[in-house]
């Protein structure tokens, strides 16, 4: 028996809401086949509604494909390195953020940011003291930071620790 639109729409959205809380875990595998198996029961659609979430879903089977199947980029100059690692901290990759932020402290790179990323860093992997020193490193290289660390919602979780406080203020 065929669905009618909105019993089709209502499952695929069911499907795809599933897909989407494996994928938030970062579960990409088991994403992916929750999202091949919805594109292919909505693979003859003939509804516009459903065809739009089944697009979506492409969407993200397409970015669980890029993250088990991770494109190995080769690492020559500074910016390489600044790039590489601050998209490794986006995706939660903390310690090879931090690889490759200490790699361009050891080639004498000069960017007072760097010790802003460390900081987030290290805050993210729950280091405070790590966090706060690098923190502190790169405020004294450019008070501006005091107030950019203020603002930063990733520092919200430290806003009330006594030494963040007489960092900021």
């Amino acid at each position: 028996m065929k669905l009618n639109e909105d019993e089709q729409l209502k499952d695929i959205t069911e499907e795809y809401t599933k897909g989407m809380k494996v994928f938030a875990k970062r579960e990409y595998s088991n994403a992916l086949k929750l999202f091949d198996t919805t594109i292919e029961k909505y693979k003859d659609t003939e509804y516009f509604s459903v065809s739009e979430i089944k697009t979506r879903v492409k969407v993200y089977r397409t970015i669980c494909h890029s993250q088990l199947n991770p494109v190995e980029i080769q690492l020559e100059t500074d910016e390489d390195y600044l790039n590489e690692g601050v998209f490794s901290l986006n995706a939660g990759k903390y310690d090879r953020a931090i690889e490759l932020f200490d790699e361009l402290e050891n080639r004498k790179y000069k960017d007072l940011y760097l010790d802003y990323l460390l900081s987030i860093a290290y805050l993210k992997k729950d280091d405070i003291e790590t966090c706060l020193k690098h923190l502190k490193k790169c405020i004294k290289k450019d008070n501006f930071f005091k107030i950019i660390a203020y603002n930063e919602p990733d520092f919200e979780k430290i806003f009330d620790h006594d030494e963040f406080r007489s960092i900021v203020e």
